[in-house]
């Protein structure tokens, strides 16, 4: 066993997880050699050569070649070597309450295999459960082949959390989803997987675009999730994502824009959400006399006024964009980050929703921040969610550790 009772083996312990940090993440562009790893991370070339025939042990690394010798050059080539693309895997499922879908992702981000169903019964917890174990097992490796090579399992939720406890404390999508025992616990025992980690499904979005996106590198940055009926946000602050007392997204679906309004599933009145939520505007669209009741009671409703080209749809459309500009652009003035990065489904409707939101921010930002901010849709696409799952196992393997002065 490990003995962390001296500074001096914590200090080594901590500077050699820095260090084998600091080599994955140079060959995330692609394979390189010891000497250009030694050369892009400044650590030494004996140490990095351990670190890597370490992580060749462990099946993170494959050896990828070698380098063409140039002409009159003698002695051995150099062997470039690179993360094993196949090789070790994380599992990642995204939730909401009409869909779940679950995906395999190697250390690159690139997903082997997908599986999407429709939630059955987002109020019966053991359901829901059994759900997310048929998903996954249905983008598991085929054959016999034992989990050894799984990383882990993220599961990306909607809600307020207890991580350290792997439970969910609310999620207004889904009712008593910890019922009985903590989600983690019934999850793992549902797969048999021993490592499964639970994240807010905003700050997963985010953990996968600082991974595999336009997140990458960047200090402080905002993502808002944007899907219909519901909107939040994670926050980049100096490069640690901003937690708080517990695992949530900066719940920008729940700030207050009119008091005394419409009665929120969160038990609130007047929350952002609510104004962007079918139930709101389709009562709006109706008393308009914009559409009949029948057309407003259509299946897909919410998705349909969020792409429906008809001028009738326009206004109130741009009544609920507006709201969402003012209550981004007020997390802007409070955060200041240089990137806001659009994320879900409605991120897609580039012409109906991303470029009237970013005009919006601009305008409700104040300028010195606006000047300085970009604002762009995610390229993630649609295993976004998914990716964000993953990422919650994938960021654990390449993290660097980093150690405040005391």
């Amino acid at each position: 066993m490990l003995d962390l009772s001296t500074p001096q083996n914590v200090n080594q312990t901590l500077k050699r997880a820095f260090n084998r940090g600091l080599v994955l993440d140079a060959l995330r562009p692609g394979p390189a050699s010891r000497l250009a790893i030694h050369r892009r991370t400044r650590i030494r070339l004996t140490t990095v050569g351990e670190l890597v025939d370490e992580m060749l042990g462990a099946n993170l690394l494959t050896e990828c070649g070698s380098l063409p010798r140039g002409e009159g050059e003698r002695g051995r080539p150099e062997l470039l070597v690179g993360l094993n693309l196949d090789g070790p895997y994380a599992l990642g499922v995204s939730m909401d309450r009409e869909r779940l879908r679950a995906g395999r992702v190697n250390l690159a981000g690139e997903m082997l295999a997908s599986h999407e169903l429709a939630v059955a019964a987002p109020d019966q917890p053991s359901r829901v459960v059994q759900q997310i174990a048929e998903a996954v097992a249905a983008v598991l490796p085929g054959g016999a082949e034992p989990l050894y090579r799984c990383l882990g399992l993220g599961l990306s939720v909607p809600g307020i959390l207890d991580t350290d406890a792997g439970r969910v404390i609310q999620a207004t999508a889904f009712r008593s989803l910890d019922e009985g025992a903590p989600l983690v616990q019934r999850v793992r025992e549902a797969t048999r997987i021993e490592h499964v980690v639970i994240g807010n499904v905003a700050n997963a979005h985010l953990s996968a675009e600082r991974l595999y996106g336009a997140a990458a590198g960047v200090k402080d940055a905002v993502l808002v999730l944007l899907e219909p009926g519901q909107i939040g946000a994670a926050i980049l602050a100096d490069g640690r994502p901003l937690r708080g007392a517990m695992e949530a997204s900066a719940e920008l679906g729940h700030f207050k824009i009119e008091p005394g309004g419409p009665l929120c599933a969160c038990g609130g009145r007047g929350c952002l959400e609510t104004f962007i939520g079918w139930s709101y505007l389709r009562r709006e669209l109706i008393d308009r006399g914009r559409c009949d009741l029948a057309e407003a009671n259509a299946e897909g409703g919410l998705n349909e006024f969020w792409s429906s080209p008809k001028a009738a749809v326009a206004s109130l459309r741009d009544g609920a964009l507006q709201r969402i500009g003012r209550a981004v652009g007020n997390l802007v003035n409070l955060t200041r980050p240089t990137l806001v990065l659009l994320s879900g489904s409605l991120a897609a409707h580039s012409d109906a929703v991303v470029i009237p939101l970013k005009r919006q921010i601009a305008r409700e930002a104040m300028r010195p921040f606006a000047e300085r901010l970009e604002v762009k849709a995610s390229a993630l696409g649609p295993h976004a969610g998914v990716l964000g799952g993953a990422s919650l196992v994938l960021q654990q393997v390449f993290a660097i550790p980093q150690v405040a002065a005391v």
